[in-house]
């Protein structure tokens, strides 16, 4: 599994395309071979599946947290930490950037747009073909648009993070990358990863073209 050798990767995508599990498991595992990583948290949209939720678990591996915290931590609406600013701008940290959903999320990374490095980072649009909107190429293609649009950033890379939850299977998986490849196609972007849970990842591997990151689910639903 390659991992990005630019300083920033950011993650967006639709509401339910999992780019926050995405987004904790390629920290978690880019942690392994670089330093002085950060995970920032701009998912101000989504009460549910925000990686700070997971503070304990990224701390653990050595990552920074950046997000709200106290009374502000699980506010619909948040401040924003100054330190934002701080891992965009500094040339010596790393850092994953996990975006809220379709273009109302992405309209908070805008704010930070002059501060991303334009030479020094990627961002990434997280795809999973069993949602709505995502279905096909035109509308996957119009939500990536409209959310360059609204973050004034360009996607760099595709994600295919196709699941069923437990009824994900191989066919399925083959078929979100099919439709992953064409939108690459329609869009000259490239399919980065499949983003795999970790049961069906080695099976996967041999099915797929593209490299195959194993997905630990972390991300629990309240109730769960």
């Amino acid at each position: 599994m390659h991992f990005s050798n630019k300083r920033i990767v950011l993650f967006v995508g639709g509401y339910g395309s999992g780019k926050t599990e995405v987004a904790v498991n390629y920290a978690l595992q880019w942690s392994k071979t670089t330093d002085n990583l950060s995970i920032v948290d701009l998912d101000i949209v989504n009460p549910y599946f925000r990686s700070r939720e997971q503070h304990q678990l990224v701390t653990s591996a050595g990552i920074n947290v950046v997000a709200p915290y106290g009374a502000l931590a699980t506010a619909d609406l948040p401040a924003l930490p100054p330190e934002i600013g701080g891992v965009l701008q500094d040339s010596e940290r790393n850092a994953v950037f996990d975006i809220g959903g379709n273009d109302v999320g992405a309209r908070v990374l805008g704010r930070y747009r002059k501060m991303v490095p334009a030479d020094d980072y990627e961002m990434y649009f997280v795809l999973n073909a069993s949602r709505p909107f995502s279905q096909a190429v035109e509308p996957a293609v119009a939500l990536l648009r409209s959310i360059e649009r609204t973050a004034r950033l360009s996607v760099t890379g595709l994600i295919n993070n196709t699941n069923l939850m437990h009824f994900t299977d191989i066919p399925l998986l083959q078929k979100g990358e099919d439709l992953a490849l064409d939108i690459g196609k329609a869009t000259s972007l490239p399919l980065v990863f499949n983003a795999v849970e970790q049961n069906l990842a080695s099976e996967a591997a041999a099915f797929l073209s593209a490299p195959v990151l194993p997905l630990q689910l972390y991300m629990k639903r309240p109730w769960e």
